[in-house]
């Protein structure tokens, strides 16, 4: 994908399993006892809609990016806001992870640095590191006041700790040592949800847990201690969203998505191999990544777009193995998102020499899709959804 920045690691699993009584610790009654059965994986009343994107260069031009996105091509790296001057970063090299927050964006230089830049173009920097410590993740809250930046240890990789400051101040919110490695899911100002990061460490981490970390007492409590991760490595953490109540728990092969406490809800799975990407701004649907099983064709072989309640399938957009989970699908508004695709290049001449690695292709959760006309430079799409601002 020539726009990118985003941290969605692969994703991955085995079977379906009945929810034990140890296994939602912190999950409230609505979703303790929907999680006591296993609920199907659901499908949509009316029947959804595929579209085949095994050859998006086939797909008509649409529109340029809609959502904020990185240039490091020029002299002084600019953040491109659609109606608005560009913002010079004050970096070209080694700039990701862009992130929207209130005011204005938030940079990752070089692993070392994560720099605010606000709309009217001042620039400070949030956190600056030195080896061993490097920047790992840097996450917003929901409502873009609070920044939760992951750091790890070149010489220890299962030793990291989170640092959460408050954006408009630099005030230091609450800072955890882990000697697990966490990825920091969905936070607000008062608390955070914690899955483990086990992608890379499955030797070490048998389970996979999910926890509430509240940041005013810097209390761990656990919410799921049954996550597993099957025999392949196309698995995923369990992704959640506050604003939208849920979190998707990982359970071998696939996602079990569940309401989080107090919340009214069903349960439901997603397909085997199928992994929650992310929720709609507006928290009414959720894309998911189904993860190719073919070693030889290692990629995403669909997205799906699914209903946030319930879980029902509104879209199935098929690569195969074509599209790309990095950044992943990033949410121009809610009711459209962007991804990479790979070209089909069989039967190009010289075997496809010379043929465009790919595209960046925009559909909507109900299944128009076209390519996204992609300025010169364009490199990352904004990588997480836009909060309030």
């Amino acid at each position: 994908m020539t726009a990118r920045s985003y941290a969605t690691a692969a994703a991955g699993g085995a079977l379906l399993l009945t929810l034990s009584s140890a296994t939602l610790v912190g999950l409230a009654g609505a979703a303790a006892s929907a999680a006591a059965s296993t609920t199907p994986s659901p499908t949509a009343a009316a029947h959804p809609t595929t579209v085949d994107l095994s050859r998006p260069q086939d797909l008509p031009f649409g529109d340029p990016p809609r959502a904020a996105y990185l240039n490091t091509s020029t002299q002084d790296g600019l953040i491109h806001r659609p109606g608005k001057a560009p913002l010079r970063t004050g970096w070209r090299r080694g700039v990701r992870d862009l992130v929207r927050v209130r005011g204005g964006y938030t940079i990752t230089v070089l692993d070392r640095c994560v720099r605010y830049l606000t709309d009217d173009g001042h620039r400070r920097n949030l956190v600056r590191l030195y080896l061993p410590h490097y920047v790992k993740d840097a996450v917003a809250s929901g409502d873009g006041r609070f920044i939760a930046i992951t750091v790890g240890d070149v010489n220890n990789r299962h030793h990291e700790q989170v640092i959460v400051r408050r954006i408009s101040d630099d005030r230091l919110v609450a800072r955890h040592a882990f000697t697990t490695p966490v990825v920091v899911t969905s936070f607000t100002g008062s608390r955070a949800l914690l899955s483990t990061a086990a992608f890379g460490y499955r030797p070490y981490l048998p389970h996979v847990l999910t926890r509430w970390w509240n940041l005013r007492t810097g209390r761990l409590r656990l919410i799921d201690d049954a996550g597993h991760p099957g025999p392949g490595y196309d698995y995923k953490p369990s992704p959640a969203d506050l604003t939208a109540g849920q979190v998707a728990l990982l359970r071998g092969d696939h996602h079990r998505v569940v309401p989080l406490s107090g919340r009214a809800g069903q349960a439901w799975r997603t397909g085997s191999h199928e992994w929650v990407a992310s929720w709609s701004p507006d928290d009414r649907y959720v894309v998911t990544e189904t993860v190719s099983t073919d070693p030889s064709e290692p990629g995403i072989d669909a997205y799906t777009v699914r209903r946030a309640r319930g879980g029902a399938v509104v879209t199935r957009l098929r690569g195969p193995s074509n599209l790309e989970s990095w950044p992943g699908a990033v949410w121009e508004d809610p009711s459209t998102f962007v991804f990479g695709a790979g070209y089909d290049c069989s039967g190009a001449p010289g075997e496809g020499y010379g043929c465009p690695s790919g595209t960046t292709v925009r559909c909507t959760v109900h299944g128009t899709c076209d390519q996204v006309t992609q300025p010169p430079g364009m490199k990352w799409t904004q990588e997480r959804r836009v909060p309030a601002s």
